[in-house]
């Protein structure tokens, strides 16, 4: 999974894409959400991860690979009607060492 998912893009490094997407979020905006109790039901969680994966498909083109990714994860996400499946992407996201060397 492409680590490009847990941050949203740099404001500075990729300005057009606070203009193309309406509604910008990444795996860590969820995961605070989630820790903080904001949501109310499990589809607004659902709705959020959904979310992140079409703004990527939507910025990114098509033969790229956070575009691939974000297929892959949205298509692994669109038949869940069980909270597990999110759970565990999340946790597989915040496993990931984003950090520079």
């Amino acid at each position: 999974m492409s680590s490009d998912f847990l941050r949203l893009p740099s404001k500075r490094q990729y300005p057009d894409y606070y203009e193309q997407i309406k509604r910008p979020i990444a795996l860590d905006d969820i995961k605070r959400r989630l820790e903080a109790g904001s949501y109310a039901f499990f589809e607004e969680v659902k709705g959020d991860f959904e979310l992140c994966f079409k703004n990527a498909k939507k910025y990114n083109m098509k033969e790229s690979q956070i575009w691939q990714d974000a297929k892959h994860l949205h298509v692994s996400i669109s038949p869940c009607h069980h909270p597990a499946r999110l759970v565990l992407l999340l946790y597989i996201s915040s496993r990931i060492d984003v950090s520079t060397p």
